[in-house]
């Protein structure tokens, strides 16, 4: 856990450092200020919560169903397996078994899929310590879930979001790469 900490901060502070260097403009200096602070009424935030529940299921709920139907018809008709074994040479550049890249895929529908997929491969004995490293932060950097592109694409548009789920996923799969490296001559020094 503290490999993956230090490994996710030292990522996220390097993007945003570079992030700030790349992006145009200057900083502005950030002023807030505080409301005054009250008691929320109970009865307003029960309704604030029930508008924004129904309005988020009102939206996500045909992408999820959407996305079962075609996860069905792939695994139905060999799509997902095919897919799958299209994923091996990364998985190998990853020092990844091959049965890796299923959760990958079923973690880009649901994300709780994509580490309970590692859970039980690691459960199973099927991942090493270091192999549940890379996956889950390769996974952690990977792709948001369906309904995040799906919110994606609509504030978006369809081609910035596919630009950024391309860059997305090659920073995901550099970032498990550089780890196992990192991890592989580590081992050879000790």
């Amino acid at each position: 856990m503290v490999i993956w900490g230090v490994y996710m901060l030292v990522i996220f502070t390097g993007i945003g450092w570079l992030s700030g260097k790349l992006m145009p403009g200057t900083s502005s200096a950030f002023y807030m200020e505080i409301p005054p602070l009250r008691l929320p009424k109970l009865s307003n935030v029960f309704h604030k919560a029930f508008i924004r529940m129904w309005w988020y299921f009102v939206e996500i709920l045909p992408v999820f169903l959407i996305t079962s139907f075609i996860m069905w018809c792939g695994d139905r008709y060999g799509v997902l397996s095919y897919i799958i074994s299209q994923l091996e040479p990364i998985m190998v550049l990853l020092g990844l078994p091959i049965e890796t890249a299923q959760p990958f895929l079923l973690g880009f529908f649901r994300r709780d899929y994509g580490a309970a997929g590692l859970y039980e491969m690691c459960a199973t004995n099927r991942l090493s310590k270091e192999q549940l490293l890379i996956a889950s932060t390769t996974l952690t950097l990977f792709v948001p879930c369906v309904a995040q592109v799906a919110v994606m694409i609509k504030e978006r548009g369809v081609f910035i979001s596919m630009l950024m789920l391309l860059t997305i996923i090659f920073l995901a799969f550099i970032g498990g790469f550089v780890l196992s490296h990192l991890l592989y001559y580590w081992s050879i020094s000790l």
